[in-house]
């Protein structure tokens, strides 16, 4: 996971909920929350530029993201 892992790690543990996994971590993106299973099926690449990365907590059921971390990019 690199630098970037090293220190969302490190951001988790200060935060007390820590990763569920042990190392390595591999951040990611949630693409939906479901009940219902879905077949897998390819897609076309996805891209899109961005200026930061921030860590957040999902409120569940709440519809509110708290954010924890935030690392600015270098363009």
């Amino acid at each position: 996971a690199g630098q970037f892992g090293g220190e969302l790690a490190a951001a988790l543990g200060k935060t007390g909920i820590g990763p569920r996994k042990q190392p390595p971590y591999h951040p990611h993106i949630t693409l939906l929350y479901d009940e219902r299973q879905i077949e897998d099926e390819p897609v076309e690449a996805i891209g899109w530029m961005v200026s930061e990365i921030v860590l957040v907590r999902s409120l569940r059921g709440q519809g509110r993201h708290v954010p924890l971390a935030r690392w600015p990019l270098r363009g």
